[in-house]
């Protein structure tokens, strides 16, 4: 922006809790809305894959394989099209794996598990991870010896 005596400045305030979660929604073809994290889990302890409506969820944070919906299609996503593509049986946008990193999901009721309560929107999963292990180096917790502390196991 540029005010009345043409000096550059850039305004930065937080976000409504509502704006983001409009960000997060997405409409499927078939009428379906997704972006809601509606499950507290993560991964299926036997396949290894993300739960549906969970915080890993690939409907709502996109494939994990570029190209590559939940149930194993496959489709050429260099095709630019007016129309985002996505699967049939399970809603999975054919994209680049990489926009998982900048999607949002959101919930707005409480979910909680283990110690954790989230009642906010959310990104994805990598993008907070990153920051927790910032936060752990800084305060030089990561760091000292026999403490056993990694990134998955902050307490």
């Amino acid at each position: 922006m540029i005010d009345q005596y043409k000096h550059q400045h850039l305004r930065i305030g937080s976000v409504s809790s509502e704006q983001i979660s409009a960000w997060a929604k997405k409409i499927l073809p078939n009428g379906e809305t997704v972006g809601e994290v509606t499950k507290p889990y993560t991964l299926h302890y036997k396949t290894n894959k993300p739960e549906k409506d969970g915080l890993f969820c690939e409907r709502i944070f996109g494939p994990i394989k570029s190209g590559i919906c939940a149930c194993g299609n496959y489709r050429v996503i260099g095709d630019k099209k007016d129309q985002p593509q996505f699967c049939e049986q399970c809603g999975v946008e054919f994209v680049d794996s990489r926009i998982r990193r900048y999607q949002m999901g959101f919930r707005m009721k409480k979910l909680s598990f283990h110690s954790i309560n989230m009642e906010c929107p959310i990104s994805g999963m990598s993008l907070g991870m990153s920051n927790m292990k910032l936060r752990i180096q800084f305060m030089g917790v990561l760091n000292t010896p026999n403490k056993g502390v990694g990134l998955w196991s902050i307490q």
